[in-house]
């Protein structure tokens, strides 16, 4: 198991195992920078299938949670913007639409229907909004390289520009994430099949949310974070349902079918 593995494995048995929890400020993390459609799908797997394992194993610890507090922090608020990335915002929504030409099978049996024709159109819009800039940029939306009598590949400001129109809400996101816990805490499909078909979801996802927040300062952004965290918070009677429906009755649930 990697880092982010195991920090996702501390931060949860710590929550889970009704330890005092608290936050100290140790100011910016400073990450390599890295384009999340082209380095960060592995890692993506490994967290998620570590939190979709515990969230399984500590069901009955976080069922009947409802609403959320702050925590006590220490130390000195220290905030720095971290260090800008370039992100090809074209290349995450190319493979978002092709996800759901190669995986529609899977996203089917995982989503509930009304979900899974949401991410499909909102596949489709993406496929279409990323070839319409790449042919304007001159560049391939793929591989994010230029074509010929072009320089190289445009700022993610100017490629976000191009796709600017793309949309994927917050509740959107929250009610596949949850219908993803579901199936696999109780369908038949294998968990890592899933969740390595869940990467070109997220990428439609980051690619959202990199359109949204490009000119905002980082804590603007993390203000956007923390609007995302409430709608997970407000539909989690949507996941109560859904996982004890799973849970009262046979076979897949009825996202899986």
């Amino acid at each position: 198991m990697s880092r982010f593995g195991i920090d996702i494995w501390m931060t949860t048995t710590a929550l889970t195992g009704g330890f005092a929890v608290c936050q100290t400020r140790l100011g910016t993390k400073i990450h390599d920078p890295k384009d999340p459609g082209a380095d960060l799908g592995p890692m993506f797997r490994e967290v998620v299938g570590t939190l979709l394992s515990m969230a399984r194993d500590n069901a009955a610890r976080w069922l009947p949670i409802t609403g959320s507090h702050e925590v006590p922090a220490y130390g000195f608020e220290r905030y720095a913007d971290p260090a800008p990335i370039e992100v090809n915002t074209l290349r995450l929504l190319a493979q978002f639409h092709a996800g759901s030409l190669t995986l529609s099978d899977t996203w089917q049996r995982m989503l509930r229907p009304a979900n899974y024709e949401c991410v499909m159109e909102l596949a489709e819009d993406a496929g279409r909004l990323a070839e319409t800039a790449a042919n304007k940029l001159g560049i391939d939306a793929e591989s994010g390289e230029g074509s010929a009598g072009h320089g190289g590949l445009p700022s993610t400001d100017d490629l976000s520009d191009a796709v600017a129109d793309f949309h994927f809400p917050d509740d959107v996101w929250a009610r596949v994430f949850y219908d993803l816990l579901v199936t696999a805490s109780f369908g038949h499909v294998p968990t890592e099949r899933l969740v390595a078909a869940f990467v070109p979801i997220y990428f439609g996802r980051v690619g959202r949310f990199v359109i949204e927040n490009r000119r905002l300062s980082g804590q603007q952004a993390e203000d956007r974070v923390d609007r995302q965290a409430r709608e997970f918070e407000l539909l989690k009677p949507y996941l109560v349902d859904q996982w004890q429906a799973a849970s009262a009755g046979p076979g897949e649930p009825e996202a899986a079918r």
